[in-house]
């Protein structure tokens, strides 16, 4: 007899289900979020889930063995907890692994949000006396909750009224919704059996089974048994009449009870929502709604989970959400599980009776955020991303220089000190960066950084505009502006600071103690025992009698007598023949001895036209003979013309402004003395100096501020003029912090800066402004706006200055977001790659000090008064021997 045995096989060797890995992200609202794309993103998301939402698409076969993967699933999470007295809301999606990257990539498409993946243990349900409900549809899928995309905060601001009721430390809450792509085909033939038996009057029901419905079940089936009888017994009357009795009247035939409108007592309404009639040709998910919650008091976990359940009751239309309650101990720990592990029980995925919501109901169900005037609610317990995410056109992202060796076209940077080739150690080539860095952009939860690109010397060299309210942060900008280009560019900066605010904060002294002192120079024209040259006279020698011209037509506006035809005359001749100096002008004007000394030397170097028109100003004197009766002789000088005298009607306005100019002991001291070596701006600039010039309006004059204000930017300009394409290869900037105080009333310093803002490229020369709003500095206002400019739009309260801008901050940002800018945060809008490119906003750098070697070189500024200025003292007797 032969023994058969028989085998047992094990189907786990042949089939085995496989679990998604779950990857969460935890969401962090914008203040400028919306809900009105939800319906929108839900629908292109249904299109990415349906991919694998069939058996067979999620099935794999390795020979004989299958696996079947796990259906991909989304679950919302809404977290309410309360942990060392601090409460918090936050916000959780989570996925499948393999979608995870693409679903993250949607949401930051759709929503204003800042996404970041996080573990999954924020979720986690403490143990203990946990309230759970399930909110399901009370009636068939069929029929719509009312979704009105209008209304953004219905809802959730209704939901997130539960954290009212968080009160102790430990208290936990969480509103989860899991969602799975449901097939378009199963649910268009689902829903068109129903609308069919919705047509017929007769009200489809949900797949499930509850005393309420077995009533009602046994009381249609009871009405249908006695309308049968009813049917039957009047059948066998007209079929007597008909045999005993000749009559053409028939018995009426009726229902005993009549049932008209099933549809009117299911649903309380007249008819259906057009949300109603177009559901079936609508996408759906298969989605379960789950709240729980655990506090120390039974009541209050009670009342937390009835508040968010009862909070969809704002979505009731034809439908309605309901909240159910777990009665069951081991249902409870089922659902705990769930909600735990993000991962569907076997019992859960069975049900029949799950809820269908179409992309539409589940955009007011899941996903839904806060808007502003909700945060502000709950600014406390929310976590806000404040910044506005914009994405960054390439041509700002920093690339840091870096040093490699170049091996055959192969760049090493990684220990490159030490590679050597036949013993020979490689040379070290250092890539210089092409940007300025500026600061750090987050896009997608990335850090970018973010610079000023260098490579377009006429985008580089323009105007930029730095504006905000105190403690906004743009001192701290254009210190690292300054010191970022100085130290890694070789820029040179003039700074003109009125303001003069101690400490490292003050915008020139952070900058004084940024840099080696090798690139500092400190010039403080306050100072009692020293003061500087700041005459014109090298610029004058350099550019001849083209530097006499420009001088004059610039001294012309510098005086602001364009409009006085007369004096404007005169005083283009005497500014040709002043040598750049106010003091030598001012003599020549009042000093006839020095005028006509003046008209000797013109005519020996040969300039004998501007020796013409300046000795028309000098006296001529004719000898009379006279004969008396007796036959005597005698002579006397005969005044032809009164040199002086003719002078005096016409430059009579010329002299009162330089009354205001050399009337002050500070200016007279600084533009009387002769000029000194040691003090060139043209070698400064050439060598990439940071040129300090204070002109503190606490110690000095109005009238000392403006004129010197004035004057070093013609002085910068005109330096600049005259230098060659090598000396300006560097390139400078000339830095106006607030220049609101000498600007006023100052329309040709107003011209000057204009001009340099706009056309300074030409010589690369760029300039700064730093004020609080545009309405400061409205003398160049427009000229900037039009003239391609760049900005830098810091926190201000300032409306206005948002609303001029306005064109340009769309579509990134309006005018409410715009002045919600965080400090140490600007706006960028920039002009470069022969555009003006989309704003975007950008956190500046941390103070330069701090970033690098900070230096005290507070010694400089006494230092350099005495190397480039001279004694009061010694001014004053130099003029007196002039």
């Amino acid at each position: 007899m032969v023994n058969r045995k028989i085998k047992a096989i094990k189907l786990s060797e042949y089939f085995q289900m496989q679990k998604n890995k779950m990857v969460t992200f935890r969401i962090t609202p914008h203040l400028s979020v919306t809900n009105n794309q939800n319906a929108k993103m839900w629908r292109m998301l249904h299109k990415l889930y349906e991919v694998y939402e069939s058996i067979p698409a999620r099935l794999s076969r390795d020979g004989f063995k299958f696996t079947l993967r796990e259906k991909d699933s989304i679950w919302f999470d809404v977290v309410f907890k309360q942990n060392d007295g601090k409460r918090t809301i936050e916000f959780y999606v989570s996925t499948s692994e393999i979608w995870a990257k693409k679903f993250r990539e949607i949401i930051e498409n759709y929503m204003k949000v800042t996404i970041e993946e996080v573990d999954q243990s924020g979720l986690s349900i403490p143990e203990g006396d946990v309230k759970i409900r399930e909110l399901n549809l009370a009636r068939h899928d069929i029929f719509s909750l009312q979704t009105n995309a209008t209304e953004q905060t219905s809802p959730v601001a209704s939901i997130m009224s539960a954290m009212d009721d968080i009160s102790d430390d430990g208290d936990f809450a969480r509103l989860s919704v899991c969602t799975e792509a449901f097939s378009r085909k199963q649910w268009g033939r689902n829903a068109s059996w129903a609308h069919e038996k919705l047509s017929k009057g007769r009200v489809p029901q949900r797949a499930k089974v509850t005393p309420e419905k077995v009533g009602k079940v046994l009381k249609v089936g009871m009405i249908g048994f006695i309308n049968e009888i009813y049917d039957l017994l009047n059948d066998i009357l007209n079929a007597v009449g008909n045999i005993f009795f000749k009559s053409d009247k028939q018995f009426e035939k009726k229902e005993a009870i009549n049932k008209k409108s099933a549809l009117m007592d299911e649903l309380n309404v007249n008819k259906t929502s057009g949300k109603t009639d177009n559901k079936i040709n609508d996408p759906v998910w298969r989605t379960h709604i789950r709240v729980a919650a655990h506090t120390n008091e039974s009541l209050r976990s009670e009342l937390i989970v009835n508040t968010i359940g009862s909070a969809f009751s704002e979505l009731a239309g034809n439908n309605e959400l309901v909240p159910v309650k777990i009665h069951f101990k081991k249902r409870r720990e089922e659902i705990i599980n769930e909600l735990n592990s993000l991962h569907l029980s076997s019992r859960t995925k069975a049900n029949a009776d799950v809820s269908l919501l179409s992309c539409d109901e589940i955009s007011k169900v899941s996903l839904q955020l806060p808007t502003a005037s909700v945060q502000q609610r709950f600014e406390d317990e929310l976590t806000v991303n404040k910044k506005v995410e914009t994405d960054i056109p390439s041509i700002f992202i920093h690339k840091p220089s870096i040093k490699y060796v170049d091996i055959d076209g192969i760049k090493i940077s990684i220990g490159s000190n030490n590679i050597k080739i036949r013993d020979e150690k490689q040379k070290v080539v250092k890539r210089k960066s092409k940007h300025l860095l500026i600061g750090h952009s987050e896009l997608k939860s990335e850090q970018l950084s973010i610079g000023i690109p260098l490579s377009n010397p006429n985008e580089f060299y323009k105007g930029y505009v730095f504006q905000g309210q105190m403690g906004a942060g743009k001192d701290c900008a254009i210190q690292n502006f300054v010191t970022e280009g100085c130290l890694k560019h070789n820029i040179s900066f003039i700074v003109i600071d009125q303001v003069n605010k101690e400490g490292r904060e003050g915008m020139v002294n952070g900058i004084r103690d940024s840099l080696p002192p090798e690139k500092i120079v400190d010039l403080d024209l306050s100072n009692e025992k020293y003061l500087p040259p700041l005459d014109l006279t090298e610029v004058m020698s350099k550019l001849g009698r083209k530097g006499a011209d420009r001088f004059a037509n610039e001294l012309i506006q510098f005086m602001n007598i364009d409009d006085m035809g007369q004096s404007r005359k005169v005083l283009r001749t005497f500014a040709k023949a002043c040598n750049g100096s106010l003091h030598q002008m001012q003599l020549l004007l009042e000093d006839e001895a020095y005028r006509v000394e003046r008209v000797r030397t013109l005519r020996s170097s040969g300039n004998n036209r501007l020796a013409d028109e300046l000795d028309k100003y000098t006296t001529v004197i004719e000898i009379e003979v006279k004969t008396n009766a007796k036959g005597e002789t005698s002579t006397k000088d005969k005044v032809v013309r009164d040199g002086q005298k003719s002078l005096d009607g016409k430059a009579a306005a010329i002299l009162n402004r330089l009354d205001q100019f050399l009337g002050d002991e500070t200016l007279f001291s600084i533009f009387a003395q002769p000029p000194k070596p040691e003090m060139s701006f043209e070698n400064w600039m050439k060598e990439g100096k940071t040129i300090i010039i204070r002109v503190p309006d606490r110690v000095l004059s109005q009238v000392a501020v403006k004129t010197l204000a004035h004057w070093i930017t013609l002085k910068v300009l005109m330096t600049r003029l005259l230098m060659d394409n090598e000396g300006q290869k560097n390139g400078a900037f000339i830095v106006f912090n607030e220049p609101q105080t000498y600007l006023s009333d100052n329309p040709g310093l107003a011209e000057l800066m204009a001009r340099i803002a706009v056309q300074g490229r030409k010589e690369r020369l760029g300039s700064i402004f730093a004020c609080h709003h545009i309405g400061q500095i409205k003398e160049i206002a427009e000229d900037l706006i039009s003239g391609g400019v760049h900005w830098f739009l810091f926190k201000n309260d300032h409306k206005k200055t948002f609303e001029r801008m306005e064109s340009e901050l769309k579509p990134a940002f309006d005018v409410e977001s715009a002045m919600r800018t965080e400090k140490f945060h600007a706006i960028n809008i920039l002009n470069f790659g022969g555009e003006r490119k989309p704003a975007f906003l950008v956190k500046m750098l941390p103070p330069s000090y701090e970033r690098y070697q900070a230096y005290d070189n507070s010694y400089l500024t006494k230092r350099h008064a005495s190397m480039y200025g001279r004694e009061i003292d010694l001014i004053e007797a130099m003029l007196e021997t002039a």
